[in-house]
């Protein structure tokens, strides 16, 4: 479901869902109809705004159970570091007059990993020699595979603007660092990855890729990703959105409350660094830990 689906669902009514014609690519901005934007503000009155004054963490107290999305007044990296440190995952979507808004979301449920419950299937395993994994090393590749794969569906570029810029800061903005996790063939190209978010003892994914043509790319980054995150003294994988695949690996789906509280029970682990320069053999890391073999 895209963003304007979901908040369609939520508020009744989002801009122009059913008229894909009218983006900025195929419409003139002085030719999209004043009813069109009037809808799309229209729903933005409705959510929720947050400013970077806001107390981000009342907010998730007091956010109606219903409601995922709110309006984030501000791109501002600092602020949206303290809204993923919270619980949110930063998205973004642009209205038909090309303008981009920030739409901060805290999903009802959430799909977690805990570490003892990862299961690694057999195709996994005997696919995975020869590959090599290395972690925040390719930021802009990543999101540029992201972007080829998935579209520009709400990865805009102002959302890249600020992820980057927290990537980018050493140690991090409030105590948020991003991450990359990358996979790569014996010819040194990149087959899958993701990029995401740590705060205290908690890793978040935003999004993802895999190559189509190499058969179980995308199981194996994220084993590997699991494996290096439990290595490094992480508690608990927060997968985001529920997915058939993410369950397959072995999350459990929980409500929004206990998914907060999760993740402030962990606020003060302070794991060791990821960063990986060095590529490390994907067959040796799936091969380690206890985990489930499928």
């Amino acid at each position: 479901m895209c963003i304007r689906d979901s908040i369609n669902a939520e508020y009744g009514g989002w801009y122009s869902c059913s008229m894909p014609a009218l983006s900025p690519r195929n419409c003139p901005r002085d030719k999209i109809p004043r009813t069109h934007v009037y809808r799309a503000r229209t729903c933005l009155e409705n959510l929720t705004t947050v400013h970077p004054e806001d107390d981000v963490e009342e907010l998730t107290r007091r956010l109606p159970e219903a409601t995922q999305y709110c309006h984030g007044s501000s791109w501002e990296p600092g602020f949206v570091a303290r809204l993923i440190a919270a619980g949110f995952i930063p998205m973004s979507e642009r209205l038909g007059t090309g303008e981009c808004v920030f739409l901060p979301k805290l999903h009802q449920r959430r799909c977690l990993l805990l570490w003892p419950e990862l299961h690694k299937s057999k195709n996994a395993v005997r696919r995975s020699k020869g590959y090599s994994v290395t972690v925040d090393q390719s930021f802009d590749v990543v999101w540029a595979a992201c972007l080829e794969q998935h579209g520009k569906t709400w990865l805009h570029d102002s959302l890249r603007r600020a992820l980057r810029a927290i990537w980018e800061t050493e140690g991090g903005i409030q105590g948020v660092q991003m991450h990359t996790f990358e996979l790569w063939d014996t010819k040194g190209q990149l087959v899958a990855g993701e990029l995401g978010a740590s705060s205290g003892g908690v890793y978040t994914s935003f999004t993802g890729f895999s190559s189509r043509d190499h058969k179980s790319a995308g199981s194996i980054q994220m084993i590997c990703t699991a494996e290096l995150l439990e290595r490094a003294g992480y508690e608990f994988w927060d997968l985001g959105m529920e997915y058939e695949y993410k369950v397959e690996l072995g999350a459990r789906v929980v409500e929004r409350a206990e998914f907060l509280s999760g993740l402030r029970a962990v606020r003060e682990v302070v794991p060791n660094p990821l960063n990986s320069p060095h590529p490390m053999s994907a067959l040796e890391l799936i091969k380690s830990s206890h985990s489930v073999l499928d």
